[in-house]
């Protein structure tokens, strides 16, 4: 906007000095011109126009030529740089340079600005430093990059600062920046020779130090320092004063001065000095002046070596005089032949034997003979290999008695290694080891005993240091079992465990944890519950001894409390077990028992007499079903259900299971389609029994969570190799549907996904639970895949041995529904004598009923020795049932007893077989293979169903010779 408004003035300003000019102009020219106002007026213009014209070149030529003097001067000012210069560009392209530039890198070539790139002439890993600022510097800013290696001309490596500053006053522009090169290499070069004196010096044992003529300190050595225990900044450039005691700082003033005034060496022997990091210290030093180049003294230097070890070896040497003359245990020195140069007053006491009768021999005078060759060879083996032995050894004293030492025997040598002396000290422990035998003896026998108990043993001193453990203890601890070790501190053992994650408690409440543990341990008696790594739980007992012993005991009672938790879960798992059986059977019980009430009032019209017995039959065969869950859920849980393997064919088997909920499939106007999705004619083996338990479950559930649509039960093979197959059976409904977040309560007993279900639909949430136990036992899975409002598909796979396939393959109607009508129901039973043994009147009014109804002839027995009497009776054929119906638990004969004898005496007189159908209440797998061994045809519990009785008459009745009777 300013460079604007500063055109316009310029271009006014113009404007009015060419009309200045045409005012001057000849005014002859002007009156010769046409009387046009409008043709003078534009002749006006015209040359005010050209006389601007003109003026502004007038301006653009001094530009111009002011350009150039300052371009001159830029060059003039560019090449005589005293340092190095460079033009680039953003991308490295040399723009420019000057001569010293040129000369040093050779960055001027035959296309300055089109192949010479600054970057080549970086050293290693340098160009990406140097570019980022290069690219990033704006215009009529600055910028510097340090220590930058360039390589020149001649291929050397010299370190340069690099100043930047970028010419272009438009960023957007192609932008040029000015670098100017300052030469660091003779400074680093300077920079490192201190770096390698300072070095030298600090290399140095000897504490190097120098100071002025005033006493500041001018350097000091790392092994100056170190003997002070102080930093360099706390030394260079302060006096001595400031940092040494006041004694030190005489010193070392005092012995400078002499220096300074003598201008000769000054050598110290021996200075003993407090102020340094070891305590006092005895220096031998040297001191001797420093001159500058002229000769002139300008300060002190000294150089101190620690010569404390030496002294204290000097007097060690008369301690240890001392030492030998006076020392307890028996001392020998001797040659490297073993010859005996010195022994001191306690060898003389100890062997009897005299330095004068003993100089000059070998050792082996006080050879015993009780040692093997073998002894003494490892005795020497050890001496020979590494200059030390010690042992027990038993010796023989001048009057010729046997005693035992304990002795160490040392080989002396001087520094160049060669062997000097023997020496041989050795204490008399003839009593101390028989002492230490007998303590042996009771600690082998205490041990013994610790390690028959059960429980975990331990003892720490008194100083609370481990001392020993019996294996026991070692097993429970194996994480730690390493650092059971004598003299192994109690605190640290139990610190590092709970760091290798020994103590599963102590996890996430370390410190907690150790504060209550070593409490216990510190207390008498205490008592404390603990869990390892490895599950077990031990209870901690420790007790203090009088010696100030701790004995502690560990007694794994993991197997107690698991039987605790396991009575406590039980007892949990009991009360709520109670709690909903309690709930599932009042429920259908409180609807017999009402609608049996309401029954007995007087004026029950026919309609609500059915529909009050539609009420008890349901809640009745709600009750019947939540006792077979029960049943086979207490069967699964005690690992008590056995499968039975039999050929089935999986179509029918769809087909009758859809059969059976028929009708509640068209309560609820639903259709039902039975899908096998397989080979017609296609048989397997298994348990068809519990496979139609499973898919009466799902298919159970999904009717009555549907209210309208469809149910489909589908089968097909999902894998099949050799004689194995993988069957799935699967049932999709169009009901409400399960929530994502409910899914995981599914298969789990007595659980449904909330409680408005529960209240809704009812249900003891048994059936997924056994579906879940029965496909895990037969080695397969379960599934479920659903959404809210759209429906549930539940699925189970489970192996099957396949068979041969018997028939033609074609494909079996997928959405044909199933006939929920067939022909089979309608054909009418043949008539029958049916003989009923049971002993509970209201069973005989129910079945007797329910066989009347069908057509039946019926007879009633009251025992099994009742119905083994009417076979046995029998004046002839026509007197026999056609079939029975034997109860199992019977007065006077029990039913198994009963058909034992049936069957015996039909083999005796050789009548035909009679069917035999056991009708028992007792419902477990055990009591169903029992009543089969004895010989009954089929298995039917109560309450049966009049559908299921009906069914397996057709069935047996079939398969028997018709017999005329009397009254049919």
């Amino acid at each position: 906007m300013e460079s604007t408004t500063q055109n316009s003035e310029r271009l006014l300003r113009l404007k009015q000095r060419a009309k200045a000019v045409l005012d001057q102009a000849d005014a002859g020219r002007i009156a010769g011109m046409p009387d046009n106002v409008e043709a003078l007026q534009l002749l006006e213009d015209l040359r005010i126009y050209q006389i601007e014209l003109e003026l502004q070149n007038d301006e653009l030529r001094a530009a111009q030529q002011d350009a150039e003097v300052l371009r001159g001067r830029y060059h003039s000012l560019f090449a005589r740089l005293p340092i190095p210069a460079i033009v680039i560009d953003t991308n490295g392209i040399v723009d420019d340079a000057n001569e010293l530039a040129d000369k040093l890198l050779g960055v001027l070539g035959p296309n300055v600005g089109l192949d010479v790139r600054l970057w080549k002439r970086l050293g290693n890993g340098e160009r990406g430093r140097l570019h980022r600022v290069v690219r990033d510097v704006l215009p009529g800013q600055t910028a510097s990059v340090p220590k930058v290696v360039f390589v020149t001309i001649d291929g050397q490596e010299r370190v340069f600062d690099v100043s930047l500053m970028c010419l272009s006053i438009d960023y957007k522009l192609d932008r040029r920046v000015l670098l100017t090169l300052v030469d660091q290499t003779a400074e680093i070069a300077r920079e490192q020779d201190r770096l390698f004196y300072e070095l030298l010096l600090d290399s140095s044992d000897s504490s190097i130090y120098a100071a002025d003529k005033h006493g500041q300190m001018l350097l000091a050595n790392q092994s100056c320092l170190h003997m002070w225990g102080l930093p360099r900044e706390a030394v260079v450039g302060h006096k001595r004063e400031e940092f040494l005691p006041l004694r030190d700082a005489i010193l070392h003033n005092e012995t400078d001065h002499k220096v300074l005034s003598s201008g000769e060496v000054l050598t110290l022997e021996e200075q003993t000095f407090a102020a340094t990091q070891r305590g006092e210290l005895d220096l031998f030093t040297r001191k001797f002046p420093l001159r500058d180049r002229s000769g002139t003294i300008y300060g002190v230097a000294g150089i101190s070596t620690d010569i404390t070890v030496l002294k204290d070896q000097q007097r060690q040497a008369l301690l240890s005089e001392a030492v030998f003359m006076g020392a307890q245990e028996s001392i020998v020195v001797t040659d490297p032949q073993t010859r005996i140069i010195r022994v001191n007053p306690a060898f003389v006491k100890q062997t009897g034997f005299s330095l004068e009768t003993v100089r000059g021999h070998k050792t082996n005078v006080l050879k015993s003979g009780q040692q093997s060759r073998e002894f003494y060879q490892t005795m020497w083996q050890s001496l020979n290999t590494v200059d030390h032995w010690s042992g027990e050894i038993q010796n023989r004293r001048a009057n010729g008695s046997l005693y035992i030492v304990w002795a160490n025997i040392s080989a002396m040598h001087d520094e160049d290694g060669k062997l000097l002396h023997y020496v041989g000290i050795s204490l008399d422990i003839t009593e101390h080891h028989r002492a230490r035998k007998e303590l042996q003896r009771i600690e082998t026998l205490l041990r013994a005993a610790i390690d028959t108990v059960d429980e975990a043993f331990v003892l720490f001193d008194a100083q609370d240091r481990f001392v020993f453990c019996n294996d026991k203890y070692r097993e429970l601890y194996a994480t730690s079992a390493d650092l059971f070790v004598p003299g192994a501190d109690f605190e640290s053992i139990v610190r590092e465990g709970v760091r290798r994650g020994q103590y599963k408690d102590a996890v996430g409440r370390e410190e907690e944890w150790l504060d209550q543990r070593f409490a216990v341990h510190r207390g008498d008696g205490e008592k404390m519950e603990v869990e390892l790594d490895t599950g077990r739980i031990l209870r901690v007992i420790e007790r203090k001894m009088p010696d100030g012993h701790t004995a502690g005991f560990r007694v794994d009672i993991t197997d107690l409390v698991h039987a605790t938790q396991d009575a406590q879960a039980a007892n949990v798992a009991k009360s709520r077990f109670l709690a909903t059986m309690s709930h599932e059977i009042r429920t259908p019980m409180n609807g017999i028992l009402g609608i049996a009430q309401l029954l007995m009032a007087p004026e029950v019209t026919e309609d609500t007499r059915r529909h009050y017995a539609r009420t008890i039959l349901a809640s009745g065969q709600t009750l019947l079903t939540l006792l077979n869950d029960v049943l086979d859920l207490a069967k699964i849980e005690a690992g008590k259900l056995q499968f039975d393997t039999i050929v089935f064919d999986p179509h029918a088997l769809l087909q009758e299971v859809c059969m059976l909920f028929s009708g509640a499939a068209d309560a609820k106007h639903l259709q039902l389609h039975g899908v096998w999705n397989g080979s017609a004619g296609r048989r397997f083996q298994g348990d068809s029994y519990r496979l139609r338990q499973m898919i009466s479950n799902l298919l159970g559930n999904a009717i009555k969570f549907s209210h309208q649509g469809q149910v489909r039960v589908e089968c097909h093979v999902v894998d099949e190799s050799e004689d194995v197959a993988l069957l799935e059976w699967a049932v999709t409904d169009t009901g409400i549907g399960i929530a994502p977040e409910k899914l995981d309560l599914l298969f789990q007993p007595f659980t449904q996904t909330d409680s408005s279900t529960t209240r809704e639909y009812g249900g003891s949430g048994l059936g997924l639970s056994i579906v879940e136990h029965l496909a895990r036992l037969m080695g397969g899975e379960v599934g479920v895949e659903s959404e809210v409002g759209k429906g549930s598909r539940f699925w189970f796979r489970v192996p099957v041995r396949a068979l041969p396939n018997g028939g033609e393959t074609r494909n079996v109607n997928p959405e044909a529904p199933v006939q929920l009508r067939g022909d089979i129901a309608e054909i009418p039973l043949p008539k029958a004598r049916i003989l009923v043994a049971e002993d509970n009147p209201v069973n005989c009014l129910v079945i007797v009923s329910m066989l009347q109804a069908m057509g039946m002839q019926v007879d009633v027995v009251a025992d099994g020795q009742q119905a083994v009497d009417v076979f046995q009776h029998a004046k002839q054929d026509s007197d026999l049932p056609d079939l029975v119906l034997m109860d199992v638990q019977m007065p006077v004969m029990d039913g198994c007893t009963a058909v034992e004898w049936i069957r015996a005496w039909e083999a005796t007189t050789g009548k035909s077989r009679t069917a035999i159908l056991a009708l028992t209440a007792d419902a477990f797998e055990e009591d169903r293979r029992r009543c089969l061994a004895v010989g009954m045809d089929d298995f039917l519990t109560k309450p049966v169903a009049v559908g299921v009785l009906k069914e397996s008459l057709r069935k047996w009745l079939a398969a028997l010779p018709r017999i005329p009777h009397d009254d049919q």
